[in-house]
């Protein structure tokens, strides 16, 4: 793998818990100078975003997004279920 090409992108790591059931909600948080955290139905995979109706949205500052952030810190100390792509 070549450093240096994708630029800011190097920085990305996706973490992923999944239990059981495949049927869960996602909490995705995007840091940056800000933080944006958001709430969806669907994972990012094509077939969710080309073929199907879901939903995401945004979340605001303030306690609700505070508080995403503190379940998205207890399931990134997954050992056992949680996995990271880097």
């Amino acid at each position: 793998m070549q450093t240096g090409v994708c630029g800011p992108k190097e920085q990305i790591v996706v973490s992923s818990v999944v239990g059981q059931l495949l049927e869960h909600s996602r909490i995705y948080a995007f840091y940056d100078e800000t933080t944006s955290v958001w709430l969806s139905s669907a994972d990012l995979m094509t077939r969710n975003m080309d073929n199907r109706v879901e939903l995401a949205a945004p979340v605001p500052s303030g306690p609700l997004q505070q508080k995403l952030e503190q379940i998205i810190q207890i399931y990134s100390a997954d050992d056992v279920d949680g996995f990271f792509y880097e």
